[in-house]
Protein backbone atom coordinates (compact mmCIF):
# COMPACT_ATOMS: atom_id res chain seq x y z
CA UNK A 1 0.00 0.00 0.00
CA UNK A 2 1.57 3.56 -0.95
CA UNK A 3 1.92 6.00 1.71
CA UNK A 4 -0.33 8.79 -0.21
CA UNK A 5 -3.31 5.57 -0.30
CA UNK A 6 -2.76 4.99 3.54
CA UNK A 7 -3.37 8.86 4.56
CA UNK A 8 -6.49 8.99 2.11
CA UNK A 9 -7.92 5.41 3.93
CA UNK A 10 -7.49 6.96 7.49
CA UNK A 11 -9.48 9.68 6.27
CA UNK A 12 -12.43 7.50 5.22
CA UNK A 13 -12.50 5.86 8.52
CA UNK A 14 -12.38 9.16 10.51
CA UNK A 15 -15.62 9.62 12.42
CA UNK A 16 -15.15 13.94 13.08
CA UNK A 17 -15.82 17.16 11.08
CA UNK A 18 -12.74 17.71 8.15
CA UNK A 19 -11.96 18.39 4.79
CA UNK A 20 -9.13 17.19 2.92
CA UNK A 21 -7.59 20.31 1.47
CA UNK A 22 -5.84 19.57 -1.75
CA UNK A 23 -3.28 21.83 -3.15
CA UNK A 24 -0.33 22.07 -5.26
CA UNK A 25 -0.50 18.52 -6.64
CA UNK A 26 0.37 18.57 -10.44
CA UNK A 27 -1.20 15.11 -10.77
CA UNK A 28 -4.74 15.41 -8.24
CA UNK A 29 -7.17 13.15 -10.97
CA UNK A 30 -6.34 9.72 -8.84
CA UNK A 31 -6.52 11.17 -5.16
CA UNK A 32 -9.81 12.90 -6.31
CA UNK A 33 -11.77 9.79 -7.63
CA UNK A 34 -10.66 7.77 -4.79
CA UNK A 35 -11.56 10.85 -2.18
CA UNK A 36 -14.97 10.98 -4.31
CA UNK A 37 -15.72 6.71 -4.10
CA UNK A 38 -14.33 7.15 -0.76
CA UNK A 39 -17.00 10.43 0.08
CA UNK A 40 -14.50 11.63 1.78
CA UNK A 41 -14.82 15.75 1.18
CA UNK A 42 -12.28 17.65 0.03
CA UNK A 43 -11.56 21.16 -1.25
CA UNK A 44 -9.03 21.36 -4.64
CA UNK A 45 -7.79 24.24 -4.82
CA UNK A 46 -5.42 23.63 -7.29
CA UNK A 47 -1.81 25.60 -7.55
CA UNK A 48 -1.85 28.59 -5.38
CA UNK A 49 0.16 31.62 -5.71
CA UNK A 50 1.88 33.01 -2.43
CA UNK A 51 -1.14 35.03 -0.93
CA UNK A 52 -4.19 32.12 -1.40
CA UNK A 53 -1.57 29.38 -0.10
CA UNK A 54 -0.98 31.76 3.06
CA UNK A 55 -4.40 32.56 3.42
CA UNK A 56 -5.14 28.86 3.33
CA UNK A 57 -2.65 27.66 5.64
CA UNK A 58 -4.55 30.56 8.29
CA UNK A 59 -7.65 27.86 7.83
CA UNK A 60 -5.65 24.65 8.87
CA UNK A 61 -6.36 23.13 12.20
CA UNK A 62 -3.89 20.29 11.47
CA UNK A 63 -1.88 19.32 8.78
CA UNK A 64 -0.22 16.22 7.28
CA UNK A 65 2.83 15.38 5.79
CA UNK A 66 3.19 11.44 6.14
CA UNK A 67 5.62 9.69 3.51
CA UNK A 68 8.54 7.11 3.78
CA UNK A 69 10.96 9.51 2.00
CA UNK A 70 9.88 12.79 1.04
CA UNK A 71 10.24 15.25 4.48
CA UNK A 72 9.09 18.58 2.86
CA UNK A 73 10.57 19.95 5.72
CA UNK A 74 9.55 24.01 4.24
CA UNK A 75 5.86 23.12 4.02
CA UNK A 76 5.73 21.53 7.85
CA UNK A 77 7.74 24.77 8.83
CA UNK A 78 5.51 27.11 7.48
CA UNK A 79 2.78 24.82 9.52
CA UNK A 80 4.67 25.07 12.59
CA UNK A 81 5.22 28.93 12.31
CA UNK A 82 1.43 29.16 12.51
CA UNK A 83 1.38 27.03 15.38
CA UNK A 84 -0.36 24.42 13.64
CA UNK A 85 0.69 20.86 14.83
CA UNK A 86 1.65 17.98 11.87
CA UNK A 87 0.94 14.49 11.98
CA UNK A 88 4.19 13.39 10.70
CA UNK A 89 6.50 10.47 9.51
CA UNK A 90 9.80 9.87 10.91
CA UNK A 91 11.32 11.44 7.94
CA UNK A 92 10.80 15.02 8.62
CA UNK A 93 13.94 16.03 10.28
CA UNK A 94 12.22 20.26 11.21
CA UNK A 95 10.41 17.97 13.85
CA UNK A 96 13.46 16.06 15.41
CA UNK A 97 13.99 18.42 18.53
CA UNK A 98 10.10 18.33 19.38
CA UNK A 99 9.48 17.15 22.91
CA UNK A 100 8.67 13.32 23.25
CA UNK A 101 5.01 14.36 24.41
CA UNK A 102 4.49 15.91 21.22
CA UNK A 103 5.76 13.59 19.32
CA UNK A 104 4.20 10.55 20.40
CA UNK A 105 1.42 13.29 18.92
CA UNK A 106 2.41 13.46 15.92
CA UNK A 107 4.04 10.97 14.72
CA UNK A 108 2.99 8.01 13.24
CA UNK A 109 5.00 4.84 13.85
CA UNK A 110 4.06 3.12 10.18
CA UNK A 111 3.43 5.68 7.58
CA UNK A 112 1.39 2.88 5.47
CA UNK A 113 -0.95 2.35 8.29
CA UNK A 114 -4.57 4.17 8.01
CA UNK A 115 -5.18 3.32 11.24
CA UNK A 116 -2.09 4.93 13.09
CA UNK A 117 -2.64 7.68 10.66
CA UNK A 118 -5.91 8.00 11.60
CA UNK A 119 -5.17 7.54 15.52
CA UNK A 120 -2.88 10.79 15.20
CA UNK A 121 -5.16 12.70 13.32
CA UNK A 122 -8.37 11.61 15.14
CA UNK A 123 -6.41 13.21 18.96
CA UNK A 124 -5.21 16.39 17.28
CA UNK A 125 -8.79 16.82 15.75
CA UNK A 126 -11.26 16.26 18.81
CA UNK A 127 -9.13 17.29 21.63
CA UNK A 128 -8.56 21.08 21.49
CA UNK A 129 -6.36 21.38 24.44
CA UNK A 130 -4.09 18.50 22.72
CA UNK A 131 -3.90 20.58 19.33
CA UNK A 132 -3.36 23.47 21.45
CA UNK A 133 -0.60 22.59 23.31
CA UNK A 134 1.19 20.42 20.31
CA UNK A 135 0.86 24.06 18.42
CA UNK A 136 2.41 25.92 21.06
CA UNK A 137 5.66 23.42 20.87
CA UNK A 138 5.68 23.37 17.40
CA UNK A 139 5.81 26.99 16.86
CA UNK A 140 8.36 27.50 19.82
CA UNK A 141 10.53 25.02 18.58
CA UNK A 142 10.76 26.63 14.97
CA UNK A 143 11.35 29.42 16.50
CA UNK A 144 14.51 27.67 18.16
CA UNK A 145 15.66 26.08 14.91
CA UNK A 146 15.20 29.29 12.72
CA UNK A 147 16.97 31.47 15.36
CA UNK A 148 19.66 28.76 15.43
CA UNK A 149 19.93 28.69 11.26
CA UNK A 150 20.37 32.44 11.40
CA UNK A 151 23.34 32.89 13.84
CA UNK A 152 24.92 29.73 11.87
CA UNK A 153 24.47 31.88 8.47
CA UNK A 154 25.51 35.25 10.26
CA UNK A 155 28.34 33.39 11.52
CA UNK A 156 29.73 31.71 8.05
CA UNK A 157 28.97 35.25 6.29
CA UNK A 158 31.74 36.93 9.10
CA UNK A 159 33.85 34.74 8.54
CA UNK A 160 33.89 35.13 4.78
CA UNK A 161 33.74 38.71 4.78
CA UNK A 162 36.88 37.85 7.09
CA UNK A 163 38.80 36.47 4.81
CA UNK A 164 38.73 39.16 2.11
Amino acid sequence: MTTALACILAFSGLDVPYVVRLNGLAERAPYRTLLERLKVPYDDRGWMDDDDYARALDEVDVGMQVSLADSFNYVVAEHFARAVPVVLSRSVPVAHGLPEHVLRLLIVDDPDDPGDIRGKLRVLLTEPEARREAGRAVREHIERVSARNAEATRRTLMAVLAER
